[in-house]
């Protein structure tokens, strides 16, 4: 045991030194002091002890302390301490200069910074002493505290008293937020906004008192914030009921289908709720989700409900939008509005490719169901180029007929489908590995189409009456293509049930301009209505 070892030391000294000493010598006055003593390494705290020492010089001093404590414990070894220059350059492994060049041992006294070396401050009776391994100087260390003023709204500040220096090193002190800092009260764990703010319920915290915790870390591991006192505590008060709801529209696109889609609805009394409140307050919620790495003060969803990211050994992962945008940031740093619209889907927009298709529908009238998406590149010095082009492949079930967008994006649809109501549209296409190459619509999408008015003899649908409309006509009436009863509604000239050489004649004077359409003032402007079946003319001339 080393305290017991440099116990037995000590009293082999004494025994010495007295035998060879005149009584004289203890004629000196005996004093002792109690001080609380705390040591915070770079990790954990390493000590934190009330001491009563005892004391013979006209002082105490911060090196006596930390000296009579490195003597009596098992628990710490100090380096430095002794000597009339004192510089503590390590205890229990944590050295001076290992975490940036300013790093290492500094100390403060009832939570000042004493302007002197440990042997040049002289304590008083119920002086509380803190060692900490941090670096004011480089990366900056930030001392919090805890301002509880709106706790009874379910809001914890935290703040720091922070010194910089002017250009002729004059002190400037001012009081700034301690922001990305994790904060642990109980078993719920917390992490500091860009105001230094938590927010918290009674659901998460019920009234009583907790152990509260702080740590913050540069990336190098070194403490960026003095954490508290390991017996710190916090008072939890009984909150009035949340005052403010905010409901969003949550959807997410699995691989292979939707995973969810509704309203949620979640109350608060912060200011703000963030992406990140949502998709955790849902994953809790709901027995439909199972969300991976949500939570935290980094977050990196990994997965949702098994589907997860690197599946496909490339950049395929999860990616989210508000409101259709990209919003550049983490979930926890893009915060909502009532009924805003949070999209979460899987895809991987910079190996294969991801296209984000809309729905073109100004060529209706030629029974023609546009596709295309506006795709992002970027240039060599990564500046981005969006082009609208035609999303090729892509499987279409427009009211549970399948179809597939030709090279131009581009699916035509038969007679009976051009009703003027709103239509249900899904689409998918994938990579030969399974990876989504679209973002399909939501569950519920539909289109609205206009009435479709077609032209009676306008075989091709572009509202034009031609010699190839005219052959088109002769094509089926010489039985070298099918009949359909489209072809039936639209050039069944003279309401026989059949398409004959005589309906293509109809139709070939009617493009020559040599008689108008049946009905039309015009040569060729009769039309066929919505719905409309059979053209019901008189005898064809």
């Amino acid at each position: 045991m080393k305290h017991v070892k440099k116990l037995l030391a000590v009293i082999l000294a004494f025994a010495l030194v007295t035998a060879a000493l005149p009584m004289a010598v203890f004629a000196g006055a005996q004093h002792q002091m109690t001080v609380t003593l705390r040591i915070e390494g770079v990790s954990q705290n390493y000590y934190y002890e009330t001491l009563t020492v005892q004391y013979s010089s006209a002082n105490l001093t911060v090196q006596d302390l930390i000296i009579y404590a490195d003597n009596n414990s098992d628990t710490i070894t100090v380096v430095g301490a002794t000597g009339s220059n004192p510089y503590i350059t390590d205890i229990n492994g944590d050295v001076a200069g290992t975490l940036g060049a300013y790093s290492g041992w500094l100390y403060t006294v009832n939570g000042e910074e004493p302007p002197v070396g440990v042997n040049g401050y002289n304590l008083s009776e119920g002086d509380n002493v803190v060692f900490y391994f941090g670096d004011p100087y480089g990366v900056g260390m930030q001392y919090p505290v805890a301002d509880t003023d709106d706790i009874d709204s379910g809001v914890i500040r935290f703040v720091s008293n922070d010194t910089t220096y002017g250009e002729d090193w004059t002190p400037v002190v001012t009081t700034n937020p301690v922001v990305g800092m994790t904060v642990v009260i109980g078993e719920a764990t917390f992490t500091t906004d860009e105001e230094g703010k938590i927010v918290f319920d009674n659901e998460l915290l019920p009234a009583g008192k907790y152990a509260i915790s702080i740590d913050k870390k540069a990336e190098s591991g070194l403490p960026l914030v003095l954490r508290f006192a390991p017996d710190a505590e916090i008072e939890i008060p009984e909150l009035p009921a949340a005052t403010s709801e905010m409901t969003v529209k949550l959807r997410i696109e699995g691989i292979n289908s939707n995973l969810f889609y509704d309203d949620v609805t979640v109350a608060y009394t912060g200011e703000q709720l963030s992406v990140q409140d949502f998709i955790i307050y849902a994953d809790e919620h709901s027995d439909a989700l199972t969300v991976i790495g949500a939570e935290g003060a980094s977050p990196y969803i990994s997965s949702i409900n098994g589907d997860a990211a690197g599946t496909f050994g490339g950049w395929d992962g999860w990616l989210y939008t508000v409101n259709g945008e990209e919003p550049g940031v983490g979930i926890n740093e893009t915060f909502l509005k009532e009924g805003d619209e949070i999209l979460f889907y899987f895809g991987d927009p910079y190996g294969v490719g991801m296209q984000y298709p809309e729905i073109d529908i100004t060529d209706i009238n030629k029974h023609i169901i546009r596709f295309v998406s506006n795709d992002t590149t970027y240039g060599e010095d990564w500046s981005p180029v969006v082009t609208t082009n035609p999303v090729v492949g892509m499987t279409v079930l427009f009211d549970g007929h399948e179809f597939v967008t030709d090279e131009n994006g581009e699916i035509k649809l038969s007679r009976d489908l051009l009703t003027a109501v709103a239509h249900t549209v899904a689409i998918d296409k994938k990579a030969e590995n399974g990876l989504p190459l679209v973002l399909r619509f939501a569950p519920d999408f539909t289109v609205e189409l206009p009435e479709v008015r077609d032209m009676i003899g306008d075989m091709d649908y572009d509202h034009e009456i031609t010699v190839s409309d005219a052959l088109a006509v002769l094509r089926i009436a010489a039985k070298l293509v099918p009949v359909t009863d489209e072809a039936l509604a639209i050039c069944d000239m003279d309401n026989d049930g059949e398409i004959t050489v005589a309906d293509a004649l109809y139709v070939l004077r009617i493009a020559a301009k040599l008689i108008p359409a049946p009905g039309g003032e015009e040569p060729g402007t009769e039309y066929l209505d919505a719905g409309q079946s059979g053209v019901m003319h008189g005898d064809i001339i």
